[in-house]
């Protein structure tokens, strides 16, 4: 496997990692927003 394609795929899993992340804080800030309208 060249060490180019290697970095690229690195790149990759980093930049799919940091995506979920931010979803997942979305989804958490969203579930507050909502927690603190209920009440």
């Amino acid at each position: 496997m060249p060490k180019k394609h290697l970095e690229i795929n690195k790149f990759i899993i980093i930049t799919d990692l940091s995506q979920v992340k931010n979803l997942f804080f979305v989804k958490k800030y969203h579930s507050a927003k909502y927690a603190h309208k209920k009440q």
